[in-house]
């Protein structure tokens, strides 16, 4: 716009130079009108139309004042500001699809640049997807000839532990304990130097707590690191598949950085579950072969007790007494020896004058006692004495123990 305004001063002066003072007034075409369009054509309608105006009244000014009014002197000045709107409008559409075109072509350039940023982060992606599962294969692989190393029986289970606990969580140093009570005994290690300067038992306290609350420890979290205290980096329980009973802990002493990832909590509690479960297996099975092969002094078993049942019941029914059964079930489980053993005792106290029966099944163990001349009521009061006695010498071994009657022959009274 101050172009066009120094082009009219030019113009203006240049008149005056010349001597006519009538700022070309007998000029056919009007000079005024390149300023005109020049700012227009440059500016844009509104810096067009304002020096057309500006021209106008210049030109009407001098007409009046030189007594040159004519035609031409109305004209142009109502011309210009049309042409400055015809031009500079043209003008301004043009720059906006210019700037519309640039615009569009900035954000094409923005979306090709997201598109290889995100082309590069798919890439460093799937690298990384890629190194993971071949961790995931790796520790796939020893995880299998780690469970094809353990042996045999509850034996076997502790001795493998620790290298179950290496190929599933690539750590350096760790250790299987087995909780008696509120105990935790060290039974098995690996990686640790000699010397270390470890406890080998945990007795009734923080740690013991936490493993019997179920919870994972790992020594990042603050709180941890004080049940930990310096004796590990991760610990995780191991449980009965069962009935939730801690058998015992897992704990990672010492690991790489590298293998610390968020994944490793995960892998360790997957370890500790699976050697809860192979350990439980274990020592049921253990439990039943050797109540299996138990014979005691007073207890008949398999062939036998049925028999014994069915004479004793013939027996009631032919002279008229009144006689029931009276059972004690042991589900299979990791406490089922015990179970077995409180129950046997608990039995032979309460019942010296009559056979005990044991009765084998697949999964559970039957110990039963005949109570001849018992009535049902005498029968619930004797069921009611065997929960006293089993409650009072085992409750953690025997509260899964299930005591039942059956009556095998009533006498009708009257």
């Amino acid at each position: 716009m101050l172009e066009g305004l120094a082009l009219l001063a030019l113009l203006l002066a240049l008149d005056l130079l010349l001597g006519r003072g009538s700022f070309y007034s007998h000029w056919r075409v009007h000079p005024a009108s390149l300023p005109v369009l020049y700012v227009a054509a440059r500016y844009g309608l509104i810096p067009g139309a304002a020096v057309a105006g500006m021209a106008g009244v210049l030109r009407l000014g001098i007409a009046l004042a030189t007594d040159t009014l004519t035609s031409g002197a109305w004209v142009e000045p109502l011309a210009w500001p049309v042409a400055a709107v015809l031009v500079g409008g043209f003008v301004d559409a043009a720059r906006r699809r210019t700037a519309r075109a640039e615009a569009a072509a900035a954000a094409a350039r923005d979306d090709r640049t997201g598109i290889a940023e995100s082309n590069e982060r798919l890439a460093a992606r799937a690298i990384e997807l890629e190194h993971r599962l071949s961790a995931r294969l790796q520790t796939a692989t020893a995880l299998f000839e780690a469970t094809r190393a353990l042996g045999h029986g509850s034996e076997g289970v502790v001795r493998g532990a620790t290298g179950l606990v290496r190929a599933a969580t690539g750590c350096t140093a760790c250790s299987f304990w087995l909780a008696e009570g509120r105990t935790l005994h060290l039974v098995a290690t690996a990686g640790w130097p000699e010397g270390a300067a470890l406890a080998q038992t945990f007795l009734r306290g923080r740690l013991p707590e936490a493993m019997e609350a179920g919870a994972t420890l790992l020594a990042t979290r603050p709180a941890d690191r004080l049940v930990l205290a310096d004796e590990g980096i991760l610990a995780a329980p191991v449980r009965s598949p069962w009935d939730g009973a801690l058998i015992g802990m897992v704990k990672i002493e010492d690991i790489g950085f590298a293998e610390l990832a968020l994944d490793t909590v995960a892998t360790l509690e997957a370890a500790a579950t699976w050697l809860g479960h192979a350990l439980a297996e274990a020592r049921a099975s253990e439990a039943s072969s050797g109540a299996a092969t138990a014979t005691l002094p007073g207890v008949l078993a398999g062939e036998e007790a049925s028999r014994a049942i069915t004479a004793m019941a013939g027996l009631a029914r032919r002279v008229g007494f009144d006689l029931a059964l009276l059972s004690a079930e042991i589900p299979a489980g990791p406490r089922a020896a015990s179970a077995l053993e409180a129950t046997r005792a608990a039995m032979q106290d309460g019942f010296r004058g009559s056979d005990l029966l044991l009765e084998a099944r697949l999964e559970q163990r039957r110990l039963s006692v005949l109570l001849p001349g018992a009535a049902m009521a005498g029968a619930d009061a004797a069921a009611s004495r065997l929960r006293a006695q089993l409650a009072a010498r085992a409750p953690a071994a025997t509260a899964q123990v299930v005591v039942t009657l059956a009556a095998l022959h009533r006498v009708k009274h009257g």
